[in-house]
């Protein structure tokens, strides 16, 4: 409804959900898979509905700008075939680009990470290496919990209902984004 995702049919779209779908797209079609261009459509008018401050900034279902969902809003961007010079995904992640890692929202730092991955340079180069150094620091090295993550008190509900095993899982990709995605040079990629 309306261009964006959620959790069952017809409802209006949210962003989180949204950044999943448009995520699943880019790999599909990078993977060689058709996806109709009212789809991608579709998707950057939903986009454009939760757009605050000229594009840089995302809200979850209206135009707020929450900094967490500031990321896959403008990540979604990239997917849907904004230029990486485009001036609002570069006010957008300047600004991302200031804040740095979340020491405790692994969400919001997974797509940073993939936006940043793709704008690379100096901005991918400075978060990587803050990014990387804090998931070390925080991975749990004794026990029968070693090799895992776990943040508690995020305010993010997925993260608390999820636990360990969501905490982990996104640092796992977040760790594996060198790995896992196909630069977004273009629409077409």
């Amino acid at each position: 409804q309306g261009g964006g995702w959620r959790y069952k049919p017809k409802q209006d779209g949210d962003t989180s959900a949204t950044g999943w779908q448009i995520t699943a797209l880019h790999t599909a079609r990078a993977g060689g898979l058709a996806i109709p261009n009212a789809t991608w459509v579709g998707a950057s008018s939903f986009l454009d509905f939760v757009s605050a401050d000229r594009g840089a900034l995302y809200g979850y279902t209206t135009p707020t700008g929450k900094s967490n969902t500031t990321p896959i809003g403008l990540l979604g961007r990239v997917y849907t075939g904004w230029p990486l010079d485009h001036e609002a995904l570069q006010r957008g992640v300047d600004m991302l680009d200031r804040m740095g890692p979340d020491d405790d929202n692994y969400y919001f730092n997974y797509y940073v990470t993939n936006l940043m991955q793709h704008v690379g340079g100096e901005k991918w180069t400075r978060w990587n290496q803050k990014q990387r150094d804090l998931l070390i620091s925080q991975q749990d090295t004794t026990g029968v919990t070693a090799g895992s993550w776990y943040r508690i008190g995020t305010g993010n509900h997925t993260i608390e209902r999820g636990g360990r095993l969501c905490c982990t899982a996104l640092a796992t990709l977040i760790l594996e984004s060198y790995y896992r995605h196909v630069p977004a040079l273009s629409a077409e990629n």
